[in-house]
């Protein structure tokens, strides 16, 4: 004799599966309203983060006489070639592992502010 659960028969069918009905075609989202995006119409913070990111290369160039952002021709001790490129700082946090120097870079070429000979600004 075969047992049937008497809440299965007696209640909704939650589960009612129908493998042989097609999938309807997805429906396209739903879009956001303009108003539920916060949005600064004076752009202050944007504003705000230029101006602060601003001094802050224009302290470090004065600080360890570097031209930041610009093209530039370098030349490193102990190095016969010439980098010539936009000097741009390698690490996004100056003195993150701790020592005193900055990490630079022109294209892939890696170095110390500590390793660097001369630098010249050129012409953009």
């Amino acid at each position: 004799m075969r047992r049937t659960d008497k809440r299965a028969v007696e209640g909704p069918a939650q589960l009612a599966l129908d493998f042989n009905r097609p999938t309807p075609p997805p429906s396209p989202p739903a879009a956001l309203p303009r108003t539920a995006l916060p949005r600064d119409p004076a752009e202050r913070g944007y504003h705000a983060f230029t101006s602060e990111q601003t001094a802050a290369l224009q302290e470090l160039e004065r600080r360890f006489g570097l031209i930041l952002n610009s093209r530039v021709r370098v030349t490193l001790f102990g190095v016969p070639a010439e980098f010539v490129g936009k000097l741009i700082l390698a690490q996004l946090l100056p003195f993150a592992d701790g020592a005193g120097h900055l990490r630079l870079r022109i294209g892939a070429a890696e170095f110390d502010d500590t390793d660097i000979e001369s630098c010249v600004r050129l012409p953009d």
